[in-house]
């Protein structure tokens, strides 16, 4: 990429990273969604797991490699100076994602729980810090970047580049309409991961670090994808045929409106980064 030119049409430049690079993610996953769909419809995810992993994980490096040639320098990205403050200013976040794996809990019967395999395990729990560190660099570390490099210079300039990255982010989600009958909830799904996508922008650019996102993500990652190897696959069998009744247009629209209060946070703390910014140094 031409840093010139991304600078130039930051628009354009943020769509393109966003849009190759996920659909390389899905020319990944969804051969090998095919390849072991057997072993999927058992519910036996380790493979297809060990796929996936190694794809985020390579592309993450490719991504990184990228936001260094166009110049976003690695130290004021990946440092760890900001990461403990950066935790307590992202503690809805973390709470969100524990109470989110508590009703995930709650909301299934106790005879479907099963004893995780260790592998299994720590292959989801690594699935879900990958999907952050890949989604972050991404959208966070290199689109944002981008736009900012040209458009940030003002509260209206950083507002217009989050708020662009935040829908490019909520956007891609619309990827996941293979594995989904009904357009519906991949639609919630969007909305909510574009305000939730704010909510992460808004962390970063406050810490100036992409840990506290990343660790953020993973978290409420980690809080759904850990069902996948804590209940039997008779259980996951039915509580996927469950969300599927009735009930699920609210169960949609309930997902849609927990995630509001991310975009109002994320857009507070935006506030307060422009203030701070707009605050000439002595």
């Amino acid at each position: 990429m031409n840093w010139s030119l991304a600078k130039s049409k930051p628009y354009v430049s943020a769509s393109v990273a966003i849009l190759f690079f996920f659909l390389l993610l899905g020319a990944i996953s969804i051969p090998a969604q095919a390849i072991f769909s057997e072993n999927i419809k058992q519910h036996d995810y380790s493979a297809y797991l060990l796929v996936s992993n190694t794809g985020q994980l390579v592309l993450s490096i490719l991504v990184v490699a990228l936001m260094a040639r166009v110049g976003v320098k690695k130290a004021g990205v990946f440092g760890y100076k900001g990461l403990g403050r950066g935790m307590l200013l992202g503690w809805f976040g973390l709470l969100f994602a524990l109470l989110l794996l508590t009703v995930n809990l709650v909301a299934t019967p106790s005879e479907f729980f099963v004893v995780p395999k260790t592998i299994p395990l720590l292959m989801v729990l690594l699935s879900a810090f990958l999907t952050g560190v890949f989604e972050e660099v991404l959208v966070r570390g290199l689109a944002l970047n981008l736009m900012l490099e040209r458009l940030g210079g003002s509260s209206k300039g950083i507002l217009k580049a989050v708020l662009f990255t935040s829908l490019l982010f909520g956007v891609a989600h619309f990827v996941n309409i293979r594995t989904v009958a009904d357009i519906f909830p991949v639609t919630i799904q969007v909305l909510s991961a574009t305000m939730i996508g704010v909510y992460f922008a808004a962390l970063y650019l406050r810490t100036r670090t992409l840990w506290v996102p990343i660790i953020i993500h993973a978290a409420i990652d980690a809080a759904s994808f850990i069902m996948l190897v804590i209940v039997s696959p008779e259980g996951l069998l039915a509580l996927s045929q469950q969300s599927q009744d009735e009930s699920a247009f609210l169960g949609s629209l309930l997902s849609l409106l927990i995630t509001v209060p991310f975009l109002v946070s994320g857009l507070m703390m935006l506030k307060k980064h422009t203030a701070e910014a707009s605050v000439p140094s002595s």
